[in-house]
């Protein structure tokens, strides 16, 4: 793969430039190195940008990449459930916010794919 070590410089590029440059005028050795932690099948990165939604190793990438969770989302659910339990009268003394939040990561740990939205028996 083309590119270099060093991340491109950060310009403005009008519309007209954009046919003069190719993929590799926006990939550096990083972007390599990221689509092969994702595990991502880096053809689609020889095929024409304007046919990727309709290339199938594109598509699964960026299927991946939706799915991906966001550390900063779930450092702010972090805190406004600390937030949260802080808020109830039951769980004003430190140590029973303490227990409180190791009940959660022990939640968390026995199932870790359970969904915020998932359904609940009733």
């Amino acid at each position: 793969m083309e590119g270099s070590e060093e991340p491109p410089p950060k310009v403005c590029v009008e519309e007209a430039d954009l046919d003069n440059k190719t993929v590799a005028s926006f990939v550096t050795k990083n972007t390599e190195k990221f689509l092969d932690l994702l595990d991502f099948d880096k053809g689609f990165l020889d095929v024409d940008p304007a046919m990727w939604g309709t290339n199938p190793m594109y598509q699964a990438g960026a299927r991946r990449v939706r799915g991906l969770l966001v550390t900063k989302d779930a450092a702010e659910r972090g805190v406004a459930l600390v937030q949260d339990f802080t808020k109830n009268p039951r769980t004003k003394s430190e140590d029973q916010l303490q227990c409180l939040l190791h009940v959660v990561e022990d939640h968390r740990k026995m199932y870790p794919t359970a969904k915020k939205y998932g359904h609940c028996a009733t």
